[in-house]
């Protein structure tokens, strides 16, 4: 397939080309599946193919150098020209793991970046060092959800990936096991299979353990391997089974005097169960994993309440939970019961008795029935807060609703997250401000125009003269009024001179 990808490398041409070159070679040798953009000419306007790699894609790496946002900070610039940051918006919209790589110019992010990348600042990742780039690239390789594929097998394209990887580890084992390399976990191993473990030259922490029980497993704290080899490496874990099995008979006797008159009188209220992992869910249920799918019991009696058919199950949110079948999302309630089924391609966590969900590339809302309530007619859509979410269309933004109406329109460049005040707007290259309930309190004329703070209940914005230099700094109150101008030389709110 085409867009058979693991990871989305996003970098500037002028500045990031060859660190991005660099880890994309790495990458695609270890058996990573890795969109990597050499031949389209990026300086023209935006190729709308590669949303469609971002859409397969689990890891986005963002390579950040010191000019990187700079096309991104010029108002001038046409943005559907600014490749990088169509990128990052829409890998933050659909939910990817972001993993910003800062090279040695990087300063730190801008605090005006556009609210369409603005989450960026929140996001961890490791600092480029050419001097350490091997503790570099190993602390970049545990940030990444996706999995190497296994060197040997057909990479995306179909061809054989082989000759990519330095050295091979060919795995037999007589117990299905998962595979850990310094205690991150590589691949699966089974049975029937000869498992290729792609590697580097030199020392590893290897670990084997059992799909059917953790507690039988092997680690091997010293193996080593050279470069450029194959060696083959056999596991056995079915002795350390039996072992296990046969201490587990010899305590059950020994216990069973002691614990025959207990069973007893409990009358069975505890049934047996052994499972990989689990999670609390609920005060009276817990998530657990049963061969890869995850379902719910009760906690006290172990009972299954929702047998093991999810492939994620979340954690509650507003009285409900986000599960996942295949590639397709829905909601269960406290109880497990079923609310949405598995219907739509990505959802957000209820909040305020609202979920942002999406069918295809279009997102709406649904209540806690289940029920439409925005149609699915937006790029994108936020959270809840207070009584209004931020919505997308046709690449403006506005905010619908608790009733589905759309309160604000979408006329807006930007627009901040709700909160209990005023809220900052930028329409036209100026900042402004509505409020709570959509109403443009301020207009968007100011140049300038820092976010409102619940403390003091006040903003600050300012504009540039015809020189284009900045002028001074206006003060505005909750109703949107002008309360002073830094020329007053007044105590500002918070005490601290303007």
């Amino acid at each position: 397939m085409e867009n058979n990808y693991d990871i989305f490398l996003s970098y500037r041409r002028d500045g990031g080309f060859e660190t991005a070159k660099h880890l994309y070679d790495l990458l695609i040798r270890d058996g990573y599946r890795v969109s990597f953009d050499i031949d389209t000419l990026r300086s023209g306007d935006f190729d709308t193919g590669l949303l469609q790699r971002i859409d397969c894609c689990t890891d986005f790496i963002i390579i950040l150098d010191k000019d990187v946002f700079s096309r991104t900070l010029d108002i001038t610039f046409n943005r559907k020209r600014d490749w990088l940051r169509i990128e990052l918006a829409y890998a933050l919209e659909h939910g990817k793991n972001i993993i910003p790589v800062m090279l040695s110019g990087f300063m730190g992010f801008p605090d005006n970046l556009p609210a369409d990348i603005a989450e960026i600042c929140r996001k961890n990742g490791p600092k480029y060092d050419k001097y350490y780039f091997d503790a570099f690239y190993d602390r970049l390789t545990e940030f990444l959800y996706s999995q190497p594929k296994m060197a040997g097998s057909n990479d995306v394209n179909g061809e054989d990936n082989s000759s990519l990887v330095g050295s091979v580890l060919k795995i037999e084992t007589d117990t299905p096991c998962r595979i850990f390399v310094d205690g991150s976990e590589r691949c699966i191993a089974k049975p029937s299979e000869t498992t290729r473990l792609a590697l580097r030259g030199g020392s590893y922490r290897l670990r084997f353990e059992s799909i059917e029980n953790p507690a039988d497993n092997l680690e091997d704290r010293t193996f080593k391997i050279d470069k450029d080899v194959e060696e083959w490496y056999t596991v056995a874990l079915l002795p350390v089974k039996q072992k296990r099995e046969n201490l587990e008979k010899i305590r059950s006797e020994q216990r069973m005097p002691k614990e025959k008159k207990k069973s007893e009188t409990q009358c069975g209220r505890y049934s047996q169960f052994t499972y990989l992992q689990e999670k609390v869910f609920d005060k009276q249920l817990v998530s657990f994993e049963d061969n890869g799918k995850w379902g719910l019991r009760d906690k006290e009696t172990g009972n299954e309440i929702v047998p093991c058919r999810y492939d994620i199950i979340g954690r509650i949110s507003d009285g409900t939970a986000k599960v996942r079948q295949g590639r397709k999302w829905g909601f269960i309630g406290r109880t497990g019961k079923e609310i949405t089924p598995c219907i739509y391609d990505y959802a957000r966590d209820f909040s305020n008795l609202r979920a942002a969900v999406r069918k295809g590339s279009k997102w709406g809302f649904i209540d806690k029935e289940g029920k439409e309530i925005v149609h699915f007619i937006y790029d994108y859509a936020d959270d809840f807060y207070g009584n209004m979410a931020k919505v997308k269309k046709d690449g403006k933004f506005g905010a619908v609703g608790e009733n589905g109406n759309e309160v604000v329109p979408c006329i807006y460049d930007e627009i901040d997250k709700f909160s209990s005040g005023l809220t900052r707007v930028k329409r036209n290259g100026r900042y402004g401000f509505i409020d709570k309930t959509g109403k443009e309190i301020t207009p968007c004329v100011y140049d300038e125009a820092r976010p409102f703070t619940g403390i003091s209940h006040t903003t600050m914005v300012r504009k540039k003269n015809v020189f284009g230099q900045f002028g001074p700094w206006i003060t505005i109150g909750a109703n949107g009024k002008i309360i002073l101008t830094d020329n007053s030389r007044k105590q500002g709110p918070s005490g601290m001179r303007m």
